[in-house]
């Protein structure tokens, strides 16, 4: 466990969960814009069933339908770049006193690569205690598998009417995120800002960093292994920029853990959040999940 006389705040925790699935024919622009705007068409259909999971997955659920009428819209984007974007709107929920943010995406791609249907979970409370992170990231899990699977069935229905055969699955991308307000290890992930720095030699010439990350692994994570590198685990940092409490514009750098598994691709991120409006944790994952979904 963390090892302080305060424990420090996790500041907003994000995950992302996504699901990668390839048409057996490549999708042209026109038609990925039909799939947008049929996707588009059923938000309410779609977002009442993903209501309807959540409700089924956890007692005491109470949604919340009277929150920020901006995030209650549905949208599509085209981001010229071989994707067409369709947002859902968020589904905001209370459950243990915690206020939860749910937000679906699917980027339907039409230059060869997989489409991307994502699910994002934010929390909207800081927490002061540790004990129930396991419990946490359950409450994340759940609600990714579900509405990633609700998303990816209409995808796929509209696919196998179109080419009678259905999407290939190219397996999962989850990002788990947390900003943590504690000065010590903004000090050593400033240290990052040198771009020859490798965690293993900041590891092995200061005690003090490597007790601190493998504590907060091994906390938030409950990972023993974080010393490990090698091709299909290893570590990368982003900075976003944030404005902090001060009103200064600065870049935070995260730390994050890739692992490459059987199954999909997990980032596993670590950052000191002392911005404003604690946005860290959300705009670095953010950055990894664009960084990846290229890629793939």
């Amino acid at each position: 466990m963390i090892e302080s006389k305060e424990i420090p705040l996790l500041i907003k925790p994000v995950y992302r969960e996504a699901e990668f699935c390839k048409p057996k024919k490549v999708l042209s622009k026109k038609f990925a814009e039909k799939i947008a705007r049929e996707m588009n068409s059923k938000w309410a259909e779609i977002t009442s069933k993903q209501v309807k999971a959540i409700i089924a997955c956890f007692e005491g659920v109470r949604i919340d339908k009277n929150f920020n009428k901006e995030e209650q819209i549905s949208r599509i984007v085209d981001e010229n770049d071989g994707a067409i974007i369709v947002d859902n709107p968020t589904i905001q929920f209370e459950l243990n006193s915690y206020t939860f943010k749910i937000r679906t995406t699917i980027a339907i791609c039409y230059e060869g690569t997989s489409t991307k249907i994502w699910t994002r979970v934010l929390l909207d409370e800081e927490i002061a205690n540790y004990d129930n992170i396991e419990s946490l990231q359950d409450i994340y899990q759940k609600i990714g598998e579900e509405c990633c699977k609700i998303n990816k069935d209409y995808f796929s229905k509209i696919i196998i009417e179109a080419q009678e055969k259905s999407p290939e699955d190219l397996g999962k991308f989850i990002i788990m995120t947390f900003g943590v307000e504690d000065e010590k290890l903004g000090q050593y992930l400033e240290l990052f800002d040198d771009p020859n720095l490798k965690l293993r030699d900041l590891f092995s010439t200061n005690k003090g960093a490597k007790k601190l990350f493998q504590n907060y692994y091994k906390t938030l994570f409950n990972k023993n292994d974080i010393l490990q590198e090698t091709d299909d685990d290893f570590w990368m940092t982003t900075a976003p920029s944030i404005v902090t409490k001060d009103g200064y514009l600065e870049s935070n750098n995260v730390l994050f853990k890739i692992k490459v598994e059987d199954d999909g691709l997990f980032a596993l991120g670590l950052g000191y959040d002392d911005s404003n409006d604690g946005v860290l944790a959300k705009l670095s994952s953010l950055d990894i999940a664009k960084l990846y979904a290229k890629k793939i």
